[in-house]
């Protein structure tokens, strides 16, 4: 049970919406309330259906970028099919770039390496606990790819939920309570107890958002009785609750698949962060116990 105390969110706009105006819009939102905007974002690019031309992507992108770093915000980044062109603009800002997260991370293992050399954040969601497709990741993370010191967890509702029985419900519609589900997986590749791993992405998620500590934060329980083996759907309900805002602009869907991600409530907890907890059982490739995708 996370205890929701105050609304953190993060700020962006779509791509079809940004004109002239827009920058100072955001500077405004997120000048108004400095202790619930969080970050800037989700922004990016995403050359898979170019729902708005490479160009539009690029010039509204750029100036979110420039956004964040006049600000000293974090940014939350989307990047799909469009690493070259996403890592020029974030190059020609070296020097000035806040924190970065690269969200629901499913790229390459080059895109990876290349991604952790510069120091970004990678968000990973329900795509690892996927049986076949997911496999791959869990294969980088194994291999120590990604340090646990840079990885964020998160849901990217309402889609990328896990192959998981206990997550049946939500295959349709994937929601944050299913986040323990995603964080057991990857407690498994990381070879750490649930417990210790679910303290460091947490603190990961603090400090990459500035929030406060998060030491007293609960863990989240795959169970009513915290039994990380049970199988039936409703054991990974949470009331850890949605926060719906802003979105990138790059998806058909954007608004609703984004809208519980990355927006949080402070306090509690539902998605991870850094952290250095020692390894207390070997690093194993996590098989989910049900394929449905």
């Amino acid at each position: 049970v996370c205890v929701c105390v105050c609304v953190c969110v993060c700020v962006c706009v779509y791509v079809e919406h940004f004109d002239s105006s827009t920058i100072s819009k955001l500077k405004e939102m997120a000048l108004k309330s400095p202790n619930n905007v969080v970050s800037i974002g989700e922004c990016g690019l995403d050359y898979n259906r170019n729902l708005s031309t490479k160009d539009e992507q690029i010039y509204a992108f750029t100036e979110q970028v420039r956004l964040a770093c006049s600000l000293g915000l974090p940014l939350f980044i989307h990047e799909r099919e469009a690493y070259q062109d996403l890592k020029k603009v974030l190059d020609s800002f070296k020097g000035q770039l806040p924190r970065v997260c690269i969200h629901c991370f499913t790229g390459s293992r080059d895109e990876l390496v290349s991604y952790v050399k510069e120091g970004y954040y990678i968000g990973i969601a329900g795509f690892v606990a996927k049986n076949k497709r997911g496999l791959g990741l869990r294969e980088m993370i194994s291999e120590g790819l990604l340090p646990i010191d840079r990885l964020m967890i998160e849901t990217d509702a309402p889609y990328m939920c896990p192959d998981d029985r206990r997550c049946k419900a939500y295959q349709r519609k994937n929601e944050p309570c299913t986040l323990p589900v995603t964080a057991q997986v990857l407690a498994s590749c990381y070879g750490m107890e649930f417990k210790a791993f679910c303290k460091a992405t947490t603190d990961n998620a603090s400090r990459f958002f500035a929030l406060s500590s998060s030491s007293s934060s609960p863990t989240p329980s795959l169970s009513d009785k915290g039994d990380a083996d049970r199988d039936d759907a409703d054991d990974v309900k949470t009331k850890t609750q949605p926060v719906v805002t802003g979105s990138g602009g790059h998806h058909p869907h954007h608004h609703s698949r984004h809208s519980t991600h990355h927006h949080y409530r402070r306090g509690g907890g539902s998605r991870g962060g850094i952290a250095t907890s020692s390894s207390s059982s070997p690093r194993t490739v996590y098989r989910p116990n049900q394929s449905s995708s």
